[in-house]
């Protein structure tokens, strides 16, 4: 990509300033997980719940992780009302680009149910060129 110097002196800048923001960011991330330490050693916070205290919310609870094999076996033991759990198709990409490459017949009526939203940019540090 061609930038001009006027284009790399400004692009060199906003690096600067973004991995500055970035250097605060953690430095704050560091002293908000203290402080968070702190209100759990002077509260008795539930281990799964919500505690408003102080003007603050503290919301603490479990990610739950299911073993897709096991479901799968109980689903066929189990009356579908009471299986609580849905089933979800996930894409596996790397195949999604195989036959998009390879079988563009097939992918277009794969393609028919795909709905593609932007994400937002993400940014990151690059490491030093070696020298």
């Amino acid at each position: 990509m061609f930038t001009s110097d006027n284009q790399q002196t400004a692009l060199d800048a906003l690096s600067a300033q973004w991995k500055e923001c970035k250097r605060e960011e953690k430095e704050a991330n560091v002293k908000r997980l203290a402080v968070e330490k702190e209100f759990a050693e002077i509260l008795d916070i539930p281990e799964d719940g919500i505690l408003k205290v102080a003007g603050m919310k503290i919301h603490t609870g479990y990610t739950r992780k299911w073993d897709q094999e096991k479901l799968l076996k109980l689903q066929a033991e189990i009356r579908a009302e009471f299986f609580p759990f849905e089933s979800t198709l996930k894409e596996n990409r790397a195949v999604a680009k195989h036959v998009e490459k390879e079988f563009p017949d097939l992918w277009a009526l794969i393609a028919d149910a795909l709905t593609l939203t932007p994400s937002q940019a993400s940014f990151s540090i690059l490491p030093p060129p070696k020298d």
